[in-house]
């Protein structure tokens, strides 16, 4: 477990984290939390991973305000490759 400006380990937290589970503003890891989080399973205001939850989400299968990805969904505008799910649904292609 690590905790500091910049952090790594299995469980990282605060500032800067890099990590299995990574929490903090700036987050990369398997599961990512925090306000810019990249990663696998990302959860964040900008959120960019395989499986995306946040305010603007980037990825394969996303949710958010502004969803953009393979399989995008949300309550506000969701563009996607395959499906799209919004109040405004948009296909990127086609």
């Amino acid at each position: 477990m690590a905790y500091g400006g910049v952090a790594a380990g299995i469980v990282a937290i605060c500032g800067v984290s890099a990590g299995v589970m990574a929490f903090g503003p700036i987050s990369v890891g398997v599961l990512s939390f925090g306000a810019w989080s990249f990663g696998v399973f990302v959860l964040g205001a900008l959120a960019v991973g395989w499986r995306a939850v946040g305010a603007l989400a980037l990825g394969q299968t996303t949710l958010g305000a502004l969803a953009i990805g393979r399989y995008a969904y949300g309550p506000g505008i969701a563009f996607g490759y395959r499906e799209a799910s919004g109040k405004q649904k948009e296909s990127l292609f086609g």
